[in-house]
């Protein structure tokens, strides 16, 4: 989520690890090995050794629903990120391959009509060449901003998010109701560290995505010759 680039700001609740834009606009995201991102949080003490240390209280509770209360907010914040995020890309991504086919489309057929007699109307030699220098302009802009790439990769952050939301508040009723009005302080700390681990996970993997993508785009529309000149 966390992408950072000069058409969309930092998500509302997330860290500057996480993404928005940048990749391969043909290909899908490209994937990525499990590292350090993937593994659980480490916390101070297992929450069912912390739990049976501090017999149950009424602030002890309060304070756990406060932090369940913090979290399901950062998730939401996060989906409602993710969805308007999604939408700009969206809407550029269609714009961008639709007038690229447009434009590529009329390059091919320019060199067809430009025999004929059209009238007063004369059509420039050079036209065709401009269509395609216009095409393959765009076509390097989406490679370098990857518009339709990070739309998918939004568009799947924010359902793995917003399945994670429903998750937790399913299994926190049955929590509740399992404890017949004295919860499980083991079980509900649990719950709250794996929800924190997995929205992080999330975020951090679409974050990991991006940097990869962004690399692709940077290689790919880069001129050739610009790049040997580097090496040499």
């Amino acid at each position: 989520m966390a992408e950072q680039d000069p058409q969309l700001a930092t998500p509302p609740s997330a860290t500057d690890s996480t993404g928005d834009a940048g990749t391969d606009a043909i290909a899908q995201p490209a994937a990525l090995a499990t590292d350090a991102s993937e593994q659980p949080y480490q916390v101070a003490a297992d929450p069912a050794v912390l739990a049976q240390a501090i017999p149950f209280n009424q602030e002890a509770a309060q304070s756990i629903v406060d932090a369940r209360d913090k979290l399901m907010k950062s998730i939401e914040a996060d989906i409602a990120w993710y969805d308007g995020a999604k939408q700009k890309r969206a809407f550029w991504a269609r714009l961008i391959r639709g007038s690229m086919i447009g434009f590529g489309g009329v390059s091919a057929v320019l060199p067809v009509i430009t025999p004929f007699n059209l009238g007063t109307w004369t059509i420039p030699a050079s036209a065709t060449s401009v269509m395609m220098v216009v095409t393959a302009t765009m076509y390097a802009y989406e490679r370098y901003y990857g518009n339709a790439d990070a739309w998918m990769r939004f568009e799947m952050a924010r359902q793995r998010l917003q399945r994670l939301s429903e998750e937790f508040e399913l299994n926190w009723l049955a929590l509740q109701v399992a404890g017949a009005g004295k919860p499980d302080l083991a079980k509900e700390l649990t719950e709250l560290i794996r929800v924190s681990s997995a929205r992080y996970n999330i975020i951090q993997t679409e974050t990991e995505q991006w940097i990869s993508s962004f690399k692709a785009g940077m290689k790919t529309s880069v001129p050739k010759a610009a790049e040997e000149g580097k090496a040499g």
